[in-house]
């Protein structure tokens, strides 16, 4: 045998031993992947945490105005009693163009109807406001009250509602620029809609 005809053997000795050894590598890098996966818990998504998330308000469901949001991370007035609090803060240009969205989930039903008469607001400057009809609520009541900003008169309302286990709030302004009041009850419709569609996803 030619020295050249031994060098090309030992060639692809050497180059098939390399491919073996790597697919050997592979097959080791595989398993091992497997073993790891099998060790590890399966993570499965929080029914409460989903929910909450679901039940809350989104942006294209606001007026033209509204252009922004961010989540709320840590509530002012949490409650201590409750399971899980989100919220959500939508705003436009100015300050006072602003909306907010909470939800509560209680341990029970009770817990939050006591957090819903708790949350009632108060005194004579509050006008109790009609709810559209139709709604899934198990209770829902809207409050406003009068006032002006940058010479403009316009309500601040509050919407509270309760869906089960669920507290939902909803904080808002009525005016005849960025928030009519047409667009207001079409708000609080979506809003209802949310969370009542957030139970039924999570059953």
């Amino acid at each position: 045998m030619t020295k050249k005809k031994k060098l090309i053997i030992a060639l692809v000795l050497v180059i098939g031993g390399g491919l073996a050894v790597l697919q050997l590598l592979q097959n080791m890098l595989l398993l091992g992947w497997a073993a790891y996966s099998m060790t590890q818990p399966t993570v499965t998504p929080d029914p409460v945490q989903m929910r909450t998330q679901n039940a809350l308000i989104r942006l294209e469901d606001l007026p033209a105005g509204i252009g922004k949001e961010r989540p709320v991370s840590q509530l002012a007035d949490s409650d201590p009693r409750a399971l899980r609090e989100v919220g959500k803060i939508f705003y436009g240009q100015e300050e006072w163009m602003m909306v907010t969205h909470t939800i509560v989930v209680y341990p029970t039903s009770e817990m939050a109807q006591m957090a819903y008469q708790l949350e009632m607001p108060q005194g004579t400057a509050w006008q109790v406001m009609t709810s559209p009809p139709t709604l899934e609520a198990d209770y829902l009541h809207i409050v406003c009250t009068a006032g002006y900003t940058n010479e403009h008169h316009k309500y601040t309302c509050v919407t509270l509602g309760v869906y089960g286990e669920i507290l939902s709030v909803l904080r808002t302004r009525i005016d005849d620029i960025w928030m009519t009041e047409r667009e207001f009850t079409s708000l609080v419709l979506t809003m209802d809609y949310r969370v009542s569609s957030s139970l039924e996803s999570s059953e």
